[in-house]
């Protein structure tokens, strides 16, 4: 439970001016009340990146245990990209996938987010594409 909670003080003061300005003090949360993802599995989830591209995504969170191949691959992961095991930080680390049920994507130019990706042209746009002749 320390090491959690040291996790989540950590990370929000390393977070962006404008992220601790919305996870203030008064709404940050402490590792008791992130521990109810057990008990109380259904989740939210946003990705943005910047004004470009967002992700949205309610589901339900299902924990990871050692003998799932999944957990390996997370731990490899976040390993590789952290350069410290998330096993390292404590004695009840606990590794969660998100199972969605709903999810919906956004980009403010498809086009050029395409571009920025690597993508190539990509999809046509609606009033772009051309209906068979009938």
């Amino acid at each position: 439970m320390a090491a959690l909670q040291e996790l989540l003080a950590r990370s929000r003061r390393r977070s962006t001016e404008h992220l601790r300005s919305i996870v203030g003090e008064d709404r940050a949360l402490s590792a008791a009340e992130a521990r109810h993802l057990a008990a109380r599995p259904a989740v939210s989830v946003a990705y943005v990146d910047g004004e470009g591209l967002a992700v949205f995504v309610h589901g339900t969170a299902r924990r990871l245990e050692p003998p799932d191949g999944r957990f390996g691959e997370a731990v490899a992961y976040l390993t590789g990209h952290y350069g410290m095991s998330p096993l390292a930080l404590g004695p009840d680390i606990r590794l969660y996938r998100l199972e969605p049920a709903w999810m919906v994507g956004w980009a403010a130019d498809r086009p050029a987010l395409h571009r920025r990706l690597g993508l190539g042209g990509g999809p046509a746009s609606p009033t772009s594409r051309t209906s068979p002749a009938g």
